[in-house]
């Protein structure tokens, strides 16, 4: 292909890529006018109709992580926000271990996906409860595991919520989490920060700046990570920065040893290399349930 081909074909691309920008424009301008008047009973149907199949990519572009962090699921399993069940899978995979498997999804648009992966997955050795509201649905229960998966982003109060989870976690278990939080620095770090309101109103209330990580530490000094920073987890630049990883909680001091301590000991092996960046304060394989 002569050079001026070249140049011919990269135009046209250019071009042709640049015509997208208007109908991009006049879609979000529409989602948003049809946000401000209609409100959350549009945005659930919205959430409903995008969440499934954005989390399946981002699933598949870091199971591997997942698959490392939830391959000691065990006992009975609490799934906050379950979306469209991008979890359910890892229960099936430890159904020998998992005794129950709880379901939380207050937006009843997502339940259909829920329960048809639910039963893509059937059959399963353990039972399973789906609860349509929030965490007082299991107010007084105790979990030997607790999943979090993109549900800090839209509590009102991740503070106060994360409070509430370390309630229900027994001594020595552990809370599974992956979230999109606030970038380091940098042009995505403004983006988000200038989008963060007009992002929540057509997201159904999901906040794209939050330092998540930070709050975990500051809610529960007392939990134990590993975790690791994935970066360009998505397309979208507003939650293209996830933290996925696992909090311990530490064991009882009257016993010393968990309910949930059989898998404690099953060393975990996560990627280093970008884009994953893994920092960890604890060690699995040699604290056991020890905490």
């Amino acid at each position: 292909m002569s050079a001026g081909l070249r140049a011919a074909v990269v135009l046209t691309a250019v071009c042709t890529s640049w015509l997208w920008v208007p109908l991009v424009l006049l879609i979000l301008f529409w989602v948003t006018a049809i946000a401000l008047v209609f409100g959350k009973s549009f945005t659930k149907h919205v959430a409903a109709l995008l969440v499934p199949p954005i989390m399946a990519m981002i699933d598949h572009r870091f199971e591997i992580v997942r698959q490392e962090l939830l391959k000691g699921l065990t006992g009975r399993v609490l799934d906050v926000g379950a979306g469209g069940g991008a979890y359910f899978k890892y229960g099936k995979r430890c159904e020998n271990c998992v005794t129950e498997y709880i379901s939380i999804e207050p937006n009843r648009a997502l339940q259909g996906a829920l329960r048809r992966e639910v039963d893509r997955c059937q059959p399963c050795t353990f039972p399973y409860r789906l609860h349509a509201s929030g965490l007082e649905a299991v107010r007084g229960e105790q979990f030997d595991r607790i999943i979090l998966g993109n549900v800090l982003c839209e509590v009102d109060d991740p503070y106060s919520f994360l409070k509430t989870i370390d309630a229900l976690l027994k001594p020595g278990g552990r809370v599974f989490y992956s979230e999109h939080v606030l970038e380091d620095g940098g042009w995505k770090r403004a983006l988000q920060k200038f989008c963060a309101p007009w992002w929540a109103l057509v997201s159904d209330g999901c906040h794209c700046d939050r330092p998540t990580l930070q709050t975990i530490h500051e809610a529960c000094p007392q939990w134990r990570l590993l975790n690791t920073t994935f970066k360009g987890a998505s397309f979208i630049p507003l939650i293209s920065r996830f933290e996925v990883g696992i909090a311990k909680k530490p064991a009882a001091p009257d016993n010393g040893v968990s309910s949930s301590s059989t898998m404690d000991a099953t060393p975990i092996h996560l990627p280093t290399g970008p884009p994953f960046s893994t920092d960890t304060n604890f060690d699995l394989a040699t604290h056991g349930s020890a905490g």
